[in-house]
């Protein structure tokens, strides 16, 4: 209990930092640690935190996961575009996502989202519509298609276990 929430600080303080900069922090590192301390504790008392333990390895491992998937798919979109003849053979699929929690669900349609190529259409309580931009290059059939899907979904439950 006490780790998840030293995990919440850090993360807030992390944040934080990040967003302000180190320039501003030096100037006026006192009111940034009030103001962080402050944030910190009322979000406790609204309680806005959930205090499940996060797992920040895990977590940061996906994330550097889902930036080398980013470039490569940048890499073949940019090809497609750039070709003489342009044909694409998008699609629209629907996938379910039931077993995912909110979340998880939110990790999964930004993750699809964040790829090139692919977007999040429409989202209801159990399934995802995703639009495809292309799928005649790599992908011949939707079952194909569906495993790269599935295989982005078991990495984000990866990350709860």
């Amino acid at each position: 209990m006490l780790c998840a929430k030293l995990q919440h600080l850090v993360a807030l303080l992390t944040a934080w930092i990040g967003l302000m900069g180190l320039g501003d922090v030096y100037h006026h590192p006192y009111l940034s640690l009030i103001s962080i301390f402050i944030t910190y504790f009322v979000s406790l008392y609204f309680k806005l935190f959930s205090i499940t333990p996060v797992p920040i390895i895990k977590s940061m491992v996906y994330c550097i996961w889902l930036l080398v998937e980013v470039v490569k798919s940048t890499i073949v979109v940019t090809r497609l575009i750039w070709q003489d003849n342009l044909q694409l053979n998008s699609c629209m699929l629907w996938l379910e996502f039931s077993e995912l929690s909110e979340a998880e669900k939110v990790i999964y349609a930004n993750s699809i989202t964040l790829t090139p190529g692919t977007a999040v259409v429409d989202t209801t309580q159990d399934k995802i519509l995703v639009h495809v931009l292309n799928v005649e290059n790599a992908i011949l059939d939707n079952t194909e298609l569906y495993a790269d899907f599935l295989k982005l979904k078991n990495r984000i439950l990866k990350i709860r276990q």
